[in-house]
């Protein structure tokens, strides 16, 4: 709406002044020549009504009328059209336009009345302008208004699911580090040098509204890398994407909330567990896939937090792609198997 606002304003001034330079070069379609004082009081005339349209619009139509001082607005009105039907009644008189004409036109008609008439009327045509004027300019900004605000509104809240996700990921990470240290002091070690890479990545790029798909990608592989230190042979965990991956722009941590569930939910100590982890992009459209073997959990506790984590990342998806993503969850009671699809059109970014 604020687009059609803008475009509106143009046309009202484009048309406002084209009206006007028609008025004073039609004459030049009568089949006589003119007086030159006439072509003065003309360009002078319509000076004035340039002068009405403009006292109007920048003065008593976005002070007083839109202000609803209806009273101050119509005397300042009165004042001006009184001062415009006195100015042509100058001009007239001073350019003894009457006489000119008459010697052209005899018997020449139009009297003193006619002209403060055909005046007044002039004035309030070109007032109806202005006034349109005003009230697209006044829509325009009142839109514009509105559209910053839910984009800070929006910026707001973005910042808050993210602030949401760093916490989390660095919790979880650092307790599987932790669970290292006496077991495997070697692997810990490496972890924390994973992670230290990690978190300047954390740290910088989420600062920012999007990153690449290939730093994107290389979080996700340290921090697949980073789980496996936890889990044993039983489990089998792959990653797989295309030899060639076009470099778009992606929104930072988009995707790990999907992977951290499927390594917090999908791993069993006592049965053969899987995650497969796969990105694949074609004509500006990619495609994420998780899918995890899945097992019951009674820890409420847990499975209140994984319904936050798939929430908190729809909210993002809706912020962040409106129309241009889609979502599947798929959990298969009969397979246990969880099965996540999110599909985001990068063209239309």
């Amino acid at each position: 709406m604020f687009v059609k606002l803008r475009k509106a304003v143009f046309p009202v001034h484009l048309f406002a002044a084209t009206a006007l330079i028609i008025w004073i070069l039609f004459p030049l379609t009568w089949p006589v020549n003119m007086p030159s004082s006439y072509w003065i009081k003309q360009v002078a005339e319509n000076l004035g009504y340039a002068v009405v349209y403009t006292i109007n619009t920048a003065v008593l139509s976005p002070k007083l009328l839109t202000k609803r001082r209806l009273g101050f607005y119509i005397i300042s009105v009165i004042a001006l059209i009184i001062l415009m039907v006195k100015y042509n009644g100058w001009m007239q008189d001073s350019l003894h336009i009457d006489a000119a004409m008459a010697k052209m036109f005899h018997p020449y008609v139009p009297g003193h009345h006619m002209r403060s008439a055909w005046t007044i009327l002039m004035c309030l045509i070109v007032l109806g302008f202005s006034n349109v004027t005003t009230v697209a300019k006044k829509l325009q900004s009142h839109e514009l208004a509105i559209q910053v605000s839910e984009k800070e509104r929006i910026s707001a809240e973005l910042s808050f699911l993210k602030a949401q996700i760093n916490p989390h990921f660095f919790f979880n990470t650092l307790h599987t580090i932790y669970a290292l240290t006496d077991t495997d002091p070697a692997s810990a070690k490496e972890s924390l040098y994973t992670l230290s890479h990690m978190m300047r990545y954390v740290i910088y790029e989420t600062k920012q509204d999007v990153t690449t798909l290939k730093k994107e990608v290389k979080f996700i592989e340290d921090y697949i890398s980073l789980m496996r230190t936890r889990i044993d042979s039983s489990v089998e965990v792959s990653f797989t994407m295309p030899d060639k991956l076009r470099d778009i722009n992606v929104a930072p941590m988009l995707f790990l909330p999907f992977i951290e569930n499927a390594f917090k939910h999908g791993i069993s100590a006592r049965q053969a567990s899987y995650i497969f982890v796969e990105i694949s992009e074609a004509g500006g459209i990619l495609k994420f896939m998780v899918r995890n073997s899945i097992y019951k959990n009674t820890n409420k506790e847990l499975d209140e937090e994984y319904g936050i984590g798939i929430a908190n990342t729809k909210r993002r998806l809706d912020l962040l792609y409106p129309g241009k993503y889609n979502l599947v969850v798929n959990d298969d009671a009969g397979t246990n198997e969880y099965l996540t699809i999110l599909t985001l059109n990068t063209n239309a970014n």
